[in-house]
């Protein structure tokens, strides 16, 4: 079997309770009526960048705080753990994030811009760790959406007329299935963002309130395909401050992180010490057959704790991918001496089809 793998840059966060809110299915967003005209790629360029700054906490000064909590589901849409993230920002560099999962607490500290943090052995899962990329960073920054490649779109999600850019925003490796376009969607009447859809997920955000001159929303729901995988609820946003004391990391703070940062993994760490080459799926021909892209988060130990499917040709090859993957170990990856939990991205090849006389597919 070949495989390739690369880390995957990824954030920390977590969760609590629940909420009602549909799924942004793919199925509920349709291109509008050719009457309507989609505006310039400059246009909506500069309409992303206004939103980056109305529709987001980024270059607020502070002081301000927000409470969100939120619940998390498996890719086959059964609750997976609840928590949640608090924010006090008190000035550029100067903040304290508190990211509740299961029965965990991690809180990262923040003095002069570098991080420091405490936790009671936090224990997170790949979706609780993207939670706070779908919070804090909606979209990206003008500079990252001031793309040559931009096309634009107009469309309907639920009787709401969005205008909406679409641009190539991953490359993949040689070998690797090409990544869709992501699509950025704000509403016509407001230029309120209220879909993302981005190779993975499926965002739609809601309910708008006024914040210190901003338009945030209070909830956000995050999908693949009709699955919901996260809902998010931000309950609270005001102006809280806390006093220096309150800010102020105790002794024992880590300079490392216990959750996925941004890491980058050697070639040596990036490999795993025991690794189980996945089977064909019995009954699947050779014509069906292709590479599946897995999400891979390693544990402490290295152990293998959770594995999502980022493409596959189908089921059967997704289920083989995770029972070959699950298998694996990696030696725990230190950081200061202190081991972490990482995420990691592979490509399992399958190889050439062939049936054995046991029934079982393999090189």
């Amino acid at each position: 079997m070949k495989h390739a793998c690369w880390f995957l840059l990824v954030v920390l966060i977590v969760t609590l309770p629940s909420f009602s809110q549909t799924s942004p299915s793919t199925a509920d967003v349709n291109a509008n009526s050719p009457s309507v005209t989609a505006v310039s790629p400059d246009v909506m360029k500069g309409w992303l960048a206004d939103t980056f700054t109305k529709d987001t906490f980024a270059y607020l000064p502070g002081p301000y705080h927000f409470l969100a909590t939120f619940e998390t589901f498996t890719p086959y849409g059964k609750p997976d753990g609840t928590g949640s993230i608090e924010k006090f920002y008190a000035a550029p560099g100067r903040l304290k994030v508190i990211t509740q999962f299961r029965d965990h607490t991690m809180t990262a500290w923040y003095v002069d811009g570098k991080p420091v943090y405490t936790d009671n052995g936090f224990d997170g899962t790949i979706m609780a760790y993207q939670m706070n990329d779908f919070l804090l960073n909606p979209l990206p920054p003008p500079t990252g959406t001031a793309r040559r490649d931009m096309e634009t779109k107009v469309m309907q999600l639920q009787g709401t007329t969005m205008d909406c850019g679409m641009y190539q925003f991953f490359v993949e490796p040689t070998g690797w299935p090409p990544a869709p376009k992501e699509v950025l969607c704000v509403t016509r009447d407001t230029h309120d963002l209220v879909l993302r859809q981005t190779q993975h997920f499926s965002i739609r955000y809601q309910q708008f309130e006024p914040f210190i001159g901003r338009s945030i929303p209070r909830y956000i729901v995050a999908s693949q395909g009709s699955v919901v995988r996260c809902r998010i609820h931000v309950q609270q946003v005001d102006q809280q401050a806390l006093d220096d004391a309150a800010l102020t990391p105790p002794a024992d703070a880590s300079p490392v992180s216990p959750g996925p940062d941004w890491l980058s993994l050697t070639a040596k760490e990036n490999t795993p010490l025991h690794k189980v080459s996945p089977l064909w799926p019995y009954g699947v021909s050779a014509s069906a057959g292709g590479p599946v892209s897995v999400r891979i988060l390693i544990s402490r130990t290295g152990t293998v704790k959770d594995i999502e499917v980022v493409d596959a040709p189908s089921p059967e090859f997704a289920q083989a991918a995770i029972d070959a993957v699950k298998q694996w170990t990696y030696a725990p990856i230190l950081r200061k001496d202190k081991p972490v939990e990482t995420m990691t991205t592979c490509l399992l090849s399958f190889g050439k089809w062939q049936l054995s006389k046991s029934g079982t597919a393999n090189k």
